[in-house]
């Protein structure tokens, strides 16, 4: 195996984290909270500072990770006894569990040790994402040392907690040892799930929650790869856990309460870092809070100063990412709301494209569609390749012989499958009555994001946060309200059992490919040469061409195994080259030059590799024609060229 180092180097790291979590965290706290907050707020505001050092010039990982580790050590030699109080109610609780409850964790670790060994692999061509910039943008940051505007790319504009983290795993190892920190986030969002389950009806529903969550077959997809959502969502969920705590936690005192409030919002602030998105979360908590403070005129003065408590650190915090955006591009959402910001480096008719270009995801937005939605999003697969298919475009293909989990297209769709299993355990959630303030609260904050995600781009990982939430209500229903019906329980039981054995069977049938990798009876560069059309040019750019060069790339966004500082020069990308006016070879030449360019990497079939746009033609080829670009390499389609 070629990842065994990176895998033991994380799970050192991850151990450091949770005992540093055991640490500081007084007794008096919940275990669950002790192996949640604090592990997680640190990998946050670690990010972050990494990311406010780059801005200043500094961008170097290995210092950042020899003060993180000498703090964590210094924090448990420190709060030494707290660990050892906090590691024998530990192993107590784990002792003190009845059998589902033992059974679910052991689920819960089970699929996370798979999923685990499911990241030993590189990220290949179908990791678009990661490849494109979670991964690119970081990497393209950690050769300059510093962080710098990289205008070509828009998602560089974005919040960038969770891609900082991956920078600073770029910076001493490589792409695996990075996806590790994604992979972890599934850990810390059934955390954050129990958590919340376990306030809203006990240790068993909270742990139906976490299950429920690892079991999502895109929660285990997501966690193999450098995405962000699963980053976003522990953000959030440990938002809403703090949150709750503060607010229905009638028996913790004002100190408790007011910590409680302050930790909610250093997590908002790290969802306003990780994702636009971040202002749900931050917006629905803060009015909800609002709106009880004004009913709650009996608690004094303490009502408004918590408002106060849950704003200003996540202001802080994550509200430099939009300041930063208004400084650099006059848009504090860049390249969001155009029509209301406008925004540098971008321009209406391109605002309007990638509005279009997002708006095609889903199941549509006819009063139709929104009635079925829950449905079609639930049980689409199964009904692939017809009405109820989400993505008209994707059809079988005639003729191809296909077994159980191999119809075309269906490979794909398991990745991003919530499945039945929520749909039918939390939809009872809605309708119970006495259900509590805690449980009433998390149903409106579903129902607010199901809908502005129902009426906004409905990929199916921006509903992360809200499906999260539904399984904490799931798991309310399953510990406390289906025992009161054997049948039911019993039928149940089954159905949930079945669906958690599918889920994980789903994810290593499309990993099948990665076995090879995984195991080192295949190198990693043969996988990739394999699985990534784009990886023979790019490395022979890394090793024909000078460390000084700068390559232009058309036709494929996918540059992070591009060992060269790079640019998107496709038209559709930026207006860094206005085509309107370039016309000739010599002025396509010059144009290219201004920008830096030495080298050209061309993606000549782009409709076949899994790339998009390109450069224009027939301007492009008549430059290599006029001997402005000289051919240098070609390999599946991608084409390397000098610039004359």
């Amino acid at each position: 195996m070629f990842y065994l180092l990176d895998a033991a180097l994380f799970l050192g790291f991850f151990a450091l984290l949770l005992a540093f979590g055991l640490a500081v965290t007084p007794p008096r706290r919940s275990i669950e909270g002790a192996l949640l907050f604090a592990p997680l707020g640190f990998l946050g505001l670690w990010s972050t500072l990494f990311y406010i050092t780059g801005l200043l010039g500094f961008l170097k990982a290995a210092p950042f990770w020899g003060v993180a580790i000498v703090v964590l050590l210094g924090a448990i030699v420190w709060k030494r006894a707290n660990l050892v109080v906090n590691a024998r109610r530990l192993v107590a609780g784990l002792r003190g569990t009845a059998p589902l409850e033992k059974a679910l964790l052991a689920y819960v670790a089970i699929v996370a040790g798979l999923m685990f060994v499911l990241t030993l692999v590189p990220p290949s061509a179908g990791d678009y994402d990661s490849l494109v910039y979670h991964l690119s943008v970081p990497s393209q940051w950690l050769r300059e040392g510093r962080v710098s505007q990289l205008q070509f790319d828009h998602h560089s504009y974005f919040p960038f907690v969770a891609e900082m983290l991956y920078a600073l795993a770029l910076g001493v190892r490589d792409a695996v040892f990075a996806k590790f920190f994604h992979w972890v986030m599934l850990l810390f969002g059934a955390l954050a799930l129990g958590t919340l389950g376990k306030r809203a009806g006990g240790k068993t529903a909270g742990l139906w929650a976490a299950a429920l969550f690892v079991s999502l077959p895109m929660a285990q997809s997501e966690s193999t790869t450098a995405y962000v959502d699963l980053a976003f969502s522990a953000f959030a969920w440990a938002a809403i856990a703090l949150f709750c705590e503060a607010l229905f936690d009638t028996s913790a005192d004002a100190r408790t309460r007011r910590l409680s409030w302050i930790g909610s919002s250093v997590f908002c602030g790290l969802c306003l870092g990780s994702k636009y998105f971040g202002w749900l979360i931050f917006g629905f908590l803060g009015l909800w809070a609002l709106v009880t403070s004004a009913r709650a005129s009996s608690e004094g003065k303490e009502r408004w100063a918590r408002l106060v408590w849950l704003a200003l650190p996540a202001l802080v915090i994550g509200g430099f990412w939009y300041g930063r955006n208004m400084l650099w591009t006059g848009n504090p959402v860049f390249p969001f709301a155009y029509e209301i910001f406008g925004g540098r480096g971008w321009t209406l008719a391109m605002a309007q494209t990638y509005n279009a270009d997002q708006a095609q995801f889903g199941f549509g937005k006819t009063p139709f569609d929104l009635l079925v939605l829950p449905f079609r999003l639930a049980m689409s697969p199964i009904n692939q390749g017809g009405v109820l298919w989400p993505i008209p475009s994707a059809r079988p293909t005639d003729g191809v012989h296909t077994g159980f989990f191999d119809v075309v297209v269906l490979d794909v769709l398991f990745a991003v499958f919530p499945g039945p299993v929520l749909l039918a355990t939390g939809i009872p959630a809605f309708v119970a009555r006495r259900k509590g303030t805690m449980v009433g609260f998390l149903a409106w904050m579903f129902a607010f994001l199901w809908f502005f995600w129902a009426f906004t781009s409905q990929q199916i990982r921006y509903l992360f946060p809200a499906l999260g939430i539904l399984c904490v209500l799931s798991g309310w229903v399953l510990a406390t309200r289906l025992p009161r019906f054997s049948i039911a329980t019993r039928a149940a039981g089954v159905c949930l059992a079945l669906w958690m054995v599918f889920s994980p069977t789903v994810a290593l049938w499309r990993a099948r490919g990665n076995f090879a990798v995984i195991s080192g009876a295949q190198t990693p560069e043969a996988y990739l040469q394999r699985s990534f059309a784009g990886y023979e040019a790019m490395q022979w750019i890394g090793a024909n061409t000078p460390a000084t060069s700068r390559i232009a790339v058309y036709g494929e966004p996918r540059d992070f195994y591009l060992p060269r500082p790079n640019f998107w020069a496709d038209d559709q990308h930026n207006n860094l080259i206005d085509y309107a006016v370039t016309t000739t070879p010599a002025q396509l030449t010059a144009a290219l030059k201004s920008l830096g360019a030495t080298y050209v990497l061309y993606n000549r079939d782009a409709a076949r590799n899994g790339g998009t746009f390109g450069p224009p033609q027939p301007l492009f080829d008549q430059t290599v024609s006029a001997g402005n670009l000289r051919s240098l390499f070609s390999a599946h389609g991608f084409e390397v060229y000098e610039l004359k």
